[in-house]
């Protein structure tokens, strides 16, 4: 279902989420009281700058393989590679703040949104700038990389926005890479939101993107792929980056939608083998990013399906496995999570997907190559100077917000089909007709369902930050009565669906999806000091 604003077809949000719109017409930050009271409890109860989600580390480092046993891999074949310091970035999703006010348009656009701070764009990517500076500053960096998503609609002045900010990291004297995500390139929801109406702006084409990110990848390339945005850069005589376009955005205006699903296409590959087979002539070793996944990262949200995994991914990953490619840097999912595979040979390749920089909790990736010892270490940060308490609380509520008022009448259909009749009770009383078992309707059914869509959001957060397996924290719990009702309810009413979510969270694949070094001749992995 779509709004048409100003002729073009917006995302329709659900009837939950008019009273945050209604906040949001005027005051583009606001959240839901519930949510902004669970943040407010949970940024108190576990301090300043910490989150409810930090990892615990295993005190042993001990070597497995890509996805989790002890059996060895093959060895590497392929040139040795030097040491080298860089950083991943993904998912800005940037909204210029030059095409929007306050106003009905706009606080729809945020209520499809899934959490992103649009509101406070421009910020976020001056606090991404400095957080570069201030990793050069303590250890020089050879290079950054963003995998795609750099907008939000891909409206040339999002791009222009994004290219100002790579000039002032090149500036540095640090080189820039990007390329392009599901929404950056045709999209034809570009738009200027202004009031009750969306006006039609250009987007990007290929030739622009190529135009205006010519200081950030393109204007230094070896090679473009002949009928879409990938291209190889030769960092050194001894490196090669292969920064791959897995967007289909040919066809976007034609069929009315940004195109979320992902392709290596024929011809694409003939480029990249060829590119490939360079690469190994000339003795260099290649590291190679890419915006949609090329591997399965595990059962949340449908990550094994077309929408996520790139089309004719088995195939890549043979190519990749023979030219050895040892890792692959990507985005999409939005969330912190590495994986790996080994096939029946024991060719293996790892995947380190990134979260998104626009959501919550606004990771980047450190990523350092020990030359000598060759491995590759990958340390996930946050925003430094977009991370004082005050921001990361109103970011969190943000996420919460958005999550529950769209949740609450999926979960309220979801809890029907999937729980007994007898176990659900009086918490979908409410608006679900003959769903109490004895004519009553004590309580407020509703604050029940929004406590159970909070209680799922905050495991959500966790998936985000890598820590799926992870019980939420006992502290986080006890600091919050809607999150503890919230997991009172789960575990009675809903205790069926639960079950099925807490499966699906401890059934991630390995490894681990926090800090991890990898051994680039041996395939192994272990958990990073």
């Amino acid at each position: 279902m779509s709004l048409l604003l100003g002729g073009i077809a917006l995302p329709a949000a659900c009837a939950q989420e008019d009273a945050l719109q209604v906040q949001r017409q005027a005051n583009p930050p606001a959240v839901t009281p519930t949510a902004g009271a669970v943040a407010a409890e949970l940024a108190a109860a576990t301090g300043p700058g910490a989150t409810p989600f930090d990892e615990k580390r295993d005190a042993e480092r001990m070597p497995r393989n890509p996805t989790g046993g002890e059996a060895a891999p093959l060895q590497r074949e392929g040139p040795p590679y030097p040491s080298v310091r860089f950083i991943v970035l993904s998912d800005f999703h940037h909204l210029s703040s030059r095409l929007w006010e306050p106003g009905r348009a706009f606080a729809r656009w945020l209520s499809t949104n899934d959490g992103k701070v649009l509101s406070r764009s421009d910020e976020l990517l001056s606090a991404a700038e400095r957080t570069v500076a201030a990793e050069h500053d303590s250890d020089p960096l050879d290079f950054v990389v963003i995998t795609g998503d750099l907008t939000a609609n891909g409206s040339v002045q999002g791009h222009e926005d994004i290219a100002a900010m790579t000039a002032q990291i090149g500036a540095l004297g640090v080189s820039v890479f990007v390329i392009p995500g599901n929404h950056d390139v045709n999209n034809p929801w570009a738009a200027q939101l202004t009031g009750d109406r969306a006006s039609e702006l250009p987007s990007v084409s290929r030739e622009r993107f190529m135009d205006v990110h010519a200081e950030a990848g393109y204007g230094n390339a070896v090679s473009i792929s002949p009928d879409d945005l990938s291209y190889r850069v030769d960092v050194d005589e001894k490196l090669t980056l292969f920064l791959l376009d897995t967007a289909m955005w040919k066809d976007n205006h034609e069929i009315g939608v940004p195109r979320s699903t992902g392709e290596i296409g024929r011809d694409q590959r003939r480029w990249l083998q060829d590119e490939l087979a360079q690469v190994r002539r000339t003795g260099r070793a290649p590291l190679v990013f890419m915006h949609h996944n090329l591997l399965n990262h595990g059962p949340h949200r449908g990550y094994g399906s077309r929408r996520y995994v790139v089309d004719e991914g088995p195939r890549v990953q043979r190519l990749f496995q023979e030219y050895g490619v040892p890792v692959v840097f990507s985005g999409h999912i939005h969330a912190r999570n590495n994986t790996g595979s080994v096939d029946a040979d024991g060719a293996w390749l790892y995947e380190l997907a990134g979260g998104a920089i626009s959501l919550y909790p606004h990771e980047y990736r450190v990523v350092t190559i020990d030359g000598e010892r060759q491995e590759l270490t990958m340390e996930p940060r946050r925003l430094r100077s977009f991370s004082d308490p005050a921001f990361r609380e109103w970011s969190m509520a943000t996420y919460i917000s958005d999550f529950t008022t769209g949740y609450v009448e999926r979960l309220r259909r979801e809890l029907v089909a999937s729980s007994p009749m007898e176990e659900i009770g009086e918490v979908l009383c409410a608006g679900v007709a003959g769903a109490d078992t004895d004519g009553t309707c004590d309580g407020d059914t509703e604050a029940d369902l929004e406590a159970m869509a909070v209680y799922l959001a905050l495991r959500r957060l966790q998936h985000r930050d890598g820590v799926d397996r992870q019980e939420l924290a006992e502290a986080a719990v006890e600091a919050s009565d809607t999150v503890q009702r919230g997991r009172e309810l789960w575990r009675g009413a809903g205790a069926a669906y639960y079950s099925r979510l807490r499966r699906g969270f401890g059934s991630d694949p390995s490894p681990v999806d926090g800090a991890i070094t990898i051994d680039l001749d041996h395939g192994c992995w272990w958990r990073a000091e």
